[in-house]
Parts: structure tokens; sequence; C-alpha cells
């Protein structure tokens, strides 16, 4: 099989495999003459022991007795060899575009999402990174994660992003990017076209949240001050006048 290999792999298609079967039968077949020819040649020097005609008769039967054997135990399990093969080789090229293309398109859908979201590797190296995050964090250029999202040149210390490496469950968390902004973080285990384990990190920008629950939380405890220390009666009404 590992012949079948590297026949198909060193000529150009399947026609040009099966004609180079051929051109291997009527090789090894002509080999064969040669060769018995050559043999009997030489039992014949120096008495000339048989006729060069007788010579030549031996090894062209030799070779038309052996010329089926080849051909049926060889040549033609290789041309079928051949033929699976590259039927194997259209079926996986056809595969691996549906796949390219479904990829494709799953990319697209994550360029046209308002939020970051980027593929990891075990090695802290960015594989994908969508619109959103190069726009926000620059293009990835084979940079690792700690760079583009924490200005840092080196790993930290906890990562709790992977993980999901061991849990193989989704987490999230709260965390602020060098952009300023903070992100509510979603990671999620996810597996390659080649197989390899990686992380998806889906970012949504939760900076404005964040300073209306602060301002929020600001007014609260302004009015909690200003009604702590006021010596007044204060209470509340609803719409029914009753109090609350």
């Amino acid at each position: 099989m590992s012949f079948v290999n590297r026949l198909i792999d060193d000529v150009p298609n399947e026609k040009h495999a099966k004609h180079a079967a051929h051109i291997l039968f009527i090789i090894i077949t002509s080999t064969i003459f040669i060769v018995e020819f050559l043999i009997m040649m030489l039992l014949s020097v120096p008495e000339m022991i048989f006729p060069l005609k007788t010579v030549f008769l031996d090894s062209t039967i030799i070779t038309i007795i052996t010329s089926p054997l080849i051909y049926f135990f060889f040549v033609k399990p290789l041309v079928i060899n051949i033929s699976k093969r590259a039927i194997s080789q259209k079926n996986m090229k056809s595969v691996n575009n549906r796949l390219n293309l479904e990829s494709q398109r799953l990319f697209k859908v994550l360029d046209g999402l308002p939020a970051s979201v980027h593929l990891l590797d075990a090695n802290h190296k960015v594989r994908f990174a969508n619109k959103y995050f190069k726009e926000n964090f620059g293009e990835i250029n084979e940079q690792p994660c700690y760079k583009l999202l924490h200005g840092s040149d080196t790993a930290c210390d906890v990562c709790s992003t992977f993980e999901v490496f061991h849990k193989n469950n989704p987490h999230d968390r709260e965390i602020k990017r060098t952009n300023g902004k903070i992100y509510s973080t979603y990671n999620y285990p996810f597996v390659d076209i080649d197989g390899s384990k990686l992380v998806l990190q889906l970012g949504i920008d939760i900076t404005d949240r964040k300073k209306a629950e602060q301002e929020l939380f600001q007014r609260e405890r302004e009015l909690s001050l200003i009604i702590n220390s006021t010596s007044d009666t204060i209470y509340m009404l609803d719409t029914d006048e009753c109090i609350t």
C-alpha cells in the first residue's frame, strides 16, 4: 500500500497513475525476457549449447507464461488500489471543501457580532479573532493572548481561561482589558477541524452597565445618608397614597 501511495503522490492524477502502473507491467515483463535471454546465453557460452533461436524462443515463452501472473496478481490489484485511493482522495477533498465552506460561514457570522470572539490554543496563541477583537485589540499576528489583552510579555500567573481544558465545561468572569473596557467573558471548549483542543472566548462589553450600576449605587448611598441625617419624618407613598 505504501508503494501505491507513493505512486499516487508522484503522478498528477488517477489516469496517469494507472498509465504508470501499466508501464511498470511492461518494464517488468521486458526485464524478465532480458534476464532469461542473458541467462540462456551465458549457459550457452563457450560451447553454444543453445542456438540463438532457441534462446529467444525460450525467453519469449517464459515471458508469456509469467505475464498473466504478474498482471493479475500484481498490476491489476495495484490499479484497483489506485482507483480506490483516488476515490477516497476525491471524497476527502469534497469533505474538506464543505468543512472550509462551513468554517468561512461561521467566521463571517462571528465577524458580524458586536462582541469580542477569539480562539486560543494551549500555548496561549490566538488562532482566530473576529472583527470586533481586531478593532479593539489590534491584529493578532501570532501574538499570545496575554500580550494582546493584557499588554504583558509573560503569561498570567493564574489563568482561569484554560480551566476548560481540564474541566471541559464553560465558565465566565468579568475582567478589565487594555482598552480600558470591562468585559463579561465566557469560555467554551472548542475542537478544531484538525482535532486540536481550543478555547473559544466570547467577551461582551459591559462597561456602560457597570458605570450605570456604580452611579446607581452612589445615588442610593447619598440618598441613604440624607435620610439618615435628617430629623424630619420621611416616608414614601405609592400610587394609592398608601405608605410603603
